[in-house]
């Protein structure tokens, strides 16, 4: 199991659970997504988002990820992990469905628009992008816009940091 965070107490925690657990041969990342939530994913799906585009980052979202609050008990840890491990011939690769003006919106969130710049920029009026902001939200399970840019942000750092190589290179070895 490998753990990608720049959460030092995060690391702390997963070396001390790695040393009492029976998940070593496993093929999950533990991912920080950089909020108060780790992920649980297969190194297919991690190699996917890192080498895909600029919207692969979407599959963070998808339902048949696993969420883990980093409050967690090693205990909860454990359960999440068997579960996934239940489910791994399941297909990983899944964006959240979102329509292609909720796409549009998104990208423009993503890039820091404000919701009159949205409207204009789309031709539609300011409630209206407010109401397609709060959908995008909503279909990606977040809270507030300032958590969507924190997930994106993290991941463009962690895909900056590490490098596409990088990831390449752990994905074709583990096979």
């Amino acid at each position: 199991m490998d753990v990608i965070s720049f959460d030092r107490y995060v690391l702390m925690g997963m070396k001390t659970f790695s040393k009492v657990s029976h998940f070593h041969g496993m093929e999950v990342v533990l991912y920080d997504r950089g909020d108060e939530y780790l992920l649980l994913l297969q190194k297919e799906l991690l190699h996917y988002i890192v080498n895909g585009d600029d919207s692969s980052f979407l599959c963070l979202f998808s339902p048949l990820v696993r969420r883990v609050h980093k409050s967690s008990s090693l205990q909860d840890i454990s359960y999440e992990l068997e579960l996934f491990q239940r489910n791994l011939n399941e297909p990983r690769i899944r964006k959240a469905h979102l329509s292609t003006v909720e796409n549009n919106v998104l990208l423009a969130l993503l890039a820091c628009k404000t919701n009159y710049e949205i409207s204009s920029l789309f031709h539609f009026n300011s409630k209206i992008s407010s109401n397609y902001k709060n959908i995008v939200l909503h279909k990606l399970r977040l809270n507030s816009l300032s958590e969507l840019l924190l997930i994106y942000n993290t991941w463009r750092k962690y895909r900056a940091l590490f490098g596409i190589e990088y990831f390449s290179m752990q994905y074709n070895n583990a096979k």
